[in-house]
């Protein structure tokens, strides 16, 4: 493994440590949404397109923080709402990672002199930056989407 690949490892791994270890601010707002489409679809047996769960009756189509018919979800359907939250935070990072790679490539984006592997790396620069990184670690799931 090139000293590279390895720094890509452990940033990837210490921010999956401390996206399992916060639970402050708006996860707990992010777990209640998750659950009750959750429920809509495991116990109620239907589409998570409206909801008597929340506020006495709430639509959930059309609303950016419902994640209840994107692929993703079926994170939260297998592992429950706290894990599939976690697990659609890293997965929606790996895509953003993968893809910004893809496209530094394509366009031959300069990197960093001396470095082997210069997309994989501006890559990892953009996704873990300040930006990212704080809104996901206080439960903002919102901008999963926009990786």
């Amino acid at each position: 493994m090139t000293p590279v690949r390895a720094g890509l490892l452990a940033i990837w791994l210490l921010f999956a440590l401390l996206l399992v270890c916060c639970n402050y601010y708006d996860w707990d707002a992010f777990y209640t949404l998750a659950e009750v489409e959750r429920r809509a679809l495991w116990v109620d047996h239907e589409l998570p397109l409206w909801t008597y769960q929340l506020c006495g009756g709430m639509s959930r189509a059309g609303d950016p923080q419902s994640f209840g018919l994107s692929p993703l979800f079926l994170l939260v359907l297998l592992f429950g709402s706290f894990w599939g939250s976690k697990l659609m935070v890293l997965d929606g990072l790996a895509a953003g990672w993968l893809f910004t790679a893809r496209i530094l490539e394509h366009f031959h984006a300069p990197g960093p002199a001396g470095l082997r592997q210069p997309y994989a790396v501006l890559a990892a620069l953009f996704i873990f930056g300040n930006y990212f990184v704080w809104h996901l670690l206080v439960g903002h799931l919102t901008f999963v989407s926009l990786l």
